[in-house]
């Protein structure tokens, strides 16, 4: 009998959003639009030890973030995300781990709280890093990556299901929270 791969768990917290995170997101792309930035292009204030580590961001050839309403939820759903390099299977893969915020459609005010999953299972979480390229660093895979402003309609599949994945994790965890089922 062969070796059992052993699932991994996924892993969702609440967390706190830094001040200035959800204004820099609002000032820098439109609703309903997904940006993807270059390394050297993602604000200071995306990189924070409760968003994408330094760590992590060390890893990341490129920073997508996504903004798309709620008219029934009364929300605007705003999710940021690494473009990190990773190995599966023997082959270097870009990895998704996105973190979602909300704010108040009508006011904009920002809700204090976000949620991130790690480990997610959502189509184009994980991809095969497609690069012609053998044997290339981080460093240059970097400066490939270039960064622009899509509509929400035409964006990579891929950040869709990001943005549908993390809105759905934040409403179930936000409504255990408000329910008192931590």
């Amino acid at each position: 009998m062969g070796k059992k791969r052993k699932k991994k768990r996924i892993y969702e917290k609440i967390i706190k959003i830094p001040n200035g995170v959800i204004d820099q997101i609002q000032q820098d792309i439109k609703s309903n639009s997904v940006k993807l930035y270059q390394c050297d292009e993602v604000p200071e204030v995306f990189i924070h030890k409760d968003l994408i580590h330094p760590k992590i961001f060390e890893k990341c050839i490129g920073v997508a973030v996504a903004r798309s309403a709620c008219c029934a939820d009364n929300r605007n759903y705003m999710y940021l995300a690494g473009m990190r390099i990773d190995e599966a299977k023997g082959e270097s893969v870009t990895d998704f781990d996105p973190i979602v915020m909300v704010s108040n459609i009508e006011t904009g005010s920002e809700s204090p709280s976000g949620v991130v999953a790690f480990h997610s299972d959502y189509e184009g979480r994980t991809e095969i890093l497609e690069t012609k390229l053998v044997d290339i660093s981080i460093d240059e895979l970097k400066k490939e990556v270039k960064g622009k402003e899509l509509s929400f309609n035409i964006a990579p599949k891929r950040l869709k299901n990001a943005m549908h994945f993390s809105a759905e994790i934040y409403r179930k965890k936000m409504d255990k929270e408000s329910a008192g089922d931590k």
